[in-house]
């Protein structure tokens, strides 16, 4: 019988209930401390390969304890993959180990990995005893550890809290700090090419985390992050993006225009700059100004649909239906022969 709890195999409602609201007190139901020193663990992996815990330098070690068949495990690697993809965290050394306790022949368990369509496929180690899954005193899937190259747990994680995110990329700091582990050096003035110091590296967890609450719509929280962000980080690029975009939905055009104007002043060519002020000028009813700069920006961007979009609506406004129509065309016909998503900026140089 199985020693953790599994939302997909609990049957005790009332208990389960109970587990779920408990679920992020992880000093409740991972026993194992931040700060104690991380059990030595050696598993095989699907091909049936010994694989052992090695403290390596300058790496840090993530181990997530979990099945295949249980959703929040399948979101929390995604979003763990999706953060590690992430400037500044993609030139960081982390090496991720997906532990489950199946029972399961290697046959399903490539089933299951298939049906997740986690790609890439994190290391799948097999624990069908328990075995490390007791010795990290796993309660609740999915649990995360995070260890610093001197073998400390710098953050143990039960469940999966709504600031998953968050939790991990400040385990990972921890982990940076008291392993002393060195970063990539960087040349990002704009903030797109990793971090030289941890304090940069805050300032993208900030980052992350503002883009977290923009999505969840809580934008006070959102504006509140982003600001830290470029305390930190005043040239961070993308924080300055997100904060003027957050002031234009919210209605501050001023702001926004103020923002823009700064990141231009430092980057001719950003084209992310350049259409929210056109934006700011379509909301103010300035049609003419707008579409002048949008005509500049087609010339340097021809495969831009947000440039034809924003040509459409202007068009739209003064009435020419027919011109309207034909760059709303161009902005579908754009975006199937990209096959990407609408307002898909390309990357930004500085001049």
């Amino acid at each position: 019988m199985r020693k953790y709890y599994n939302a997909g195999f609990a049957r005790n409602t009332a208990l389960l209930s109970l587990l779920l609201i408990l679920a992020p007190m992880q000093s409740l139901l991972a026993l194992l401390k931040e700060g104690s020193k991380a059990p030595a663990w050696e598993l095989a992996d699907l091909s049936g390969k010994s694989r052992q815990s090695a403290r390596v330098e300058n790496e840090v070690e993530m181990l997530i304890f979990g099945e295949l068949n249980h959703p929040n495990t399948i979101q929390a690697v995604k979003d763990l993959r999706q953060l590690l993809k992430s400037t500044p965290f993609d030139s960081l050394k982390v090496r991720l180990f997906l532990i489950i306790g199946s029972p399961d022949p290697a046959a399903k368990i490539h089933q299951l990995l298939d049906e997740a369509k986690l790609d890439p496929a994190p290391l799948v180690l097999r624990d069908p005893k328990l075995q490390v899954f007791e010795k990290y005193d796993v309660k609740v899937i999915p649990s995360l550890f995070l260890i610093n190259p001197d073998g400390i747990i710098t953050l143990a994680l039960s469940g999966y809290p709504f600031d998953f995110v968050d939790l991990a990329s400040s385990g990972i700091l921890a982990a940076l700090k008291k392993g002393e582990v060195k970063l990539a050096k960087s040349t990002a003035a704009t903030g797109r090419e990793g971090a030289s110091t941890l304090e940069e590296l805050e300032a993208h967890r900030h980052l992350l985390l503002a883009r977290g609450f923009e999505r969840r719509k809580l934008l006070d929280l959102a504006r509140q992050k982003y600001e830290e962000a470029l305390k930190l980080a005043p040239r961070l690029l993308d924080a300055k993006l997100g904060l003027a975009g957050l002031q234009f939905s919210l209605g501050d055009l001023q702001s926004a225009e103020k923002l823009y104007q700064d990141i231009l002043a430092e980057i001719p060519r950003s084209v992310e700059a350049a259409l929210g002020l056109v934006e700011i000028a379509i909301l103010r009813n300035q049609l003419g100004p707008a579409r002048e700069q949008l005509l500049k920006q087609i010339a340097v961007n021809p495969l831009d649909a947000r440039c034809y979009y924003l040509l459409a609506q202007i068009e739209e406004r003064q009435g020419k239906k027919d011109a309207a129509l034909a760059a709303y065309k161009k902005v579908a016909t754009l975006l199937l022969a990209d096959r990407g998503v609408p307002y898909l900026m390309k990357t930004e140089t500085k001049e």
